[in-house]
């Protein structure tokens, strides 16, 4: 998945604020880090984001109620431009008042409104994506530095395994951990090396 602009078109406390990564531009990182002052926004940022992946417009959990702007009638609405699995797209939901949800396609495709919308963005992040490696990526500041589920992400460990092997099987690689392990000042308490390689 890649986030192109994520719009915050009332949430909480934010009106009509936007965040735009534009483009990937070839040969070049597509690495995005947002950062600022305490209080600038940052988290906001990432729990409107996961609400418009995971929520559905009608749903009446009290986290999604609790971002309704403050002193407005009105629902909570975000919009993202984001590409999954090639295809680029805008989704768009509104939650609370006159719940609604948006999927439009930037070339083929049809777009989709309500449940619809909803459950094809949702095929879409379960073929391409990997929830477990974008819920731990997404580490908010109040939050602990603890990243759960790693090893359950399928992305992550075949991307990992594809750069890993060749080293795994050098001999002076495994030979340099083996003597580490033995030294007590580099040695982790309470861990033995052990090798298993799955390839």
């Amino acid at each position: 998945m890649r986030l192109r602009r994520l719009d915050l078109t009332r949430y909480g406390r934010f009106t009509d604020r936007s965040l735009v990564f534009g483009a990937a531009e070839p040969g070049r990182p597509d690495l995005h880090i947002v950062h600022g002052p305490n209080e600038a926004g940052k988290s906001t940022l990432v729990r409107a984001l996961d609400m418009l992946l995971t929520e559905k417009a009608t749903a009446k959990k009290q986290y999604v109620k609790d971002t309704q702007p403050i002193g407005r009638d009105e629902g909570p609405a975000v919009t993202a431009e984001l590409t999954v699995g090639g295809q680029r797209f805008t989704y768009s939901k509104q939650w609370v008042k006159g719940p609604r949800t948006e999927f439009r396609p930037h070339g083929p495709g049809q777009p989709l409104t309500g449940d619809d919308a909803h459950n094809h963005v949702v095929a879409l992040l379960d073929e391409h994506g990997d929830e477990t490696l974008r819920k731990a990526l997404q580490l908010l500041q109040e939050g602990p530095l603890v990243v759960d589920g790693l090893g359950e992400s399928r992305r992550l460990t075949a991307a990992l395994d594809a750069v890993f092997e060749p080293v795994a099987r050098d001999a002076k690689f495994q030979n340099a951990v083996d003597q580490a392990y033995r030294d007590p000042l580099l040695r982790p308490r309470q861990m033995q090396p052990e090798w298993t390689w799955r390839g």
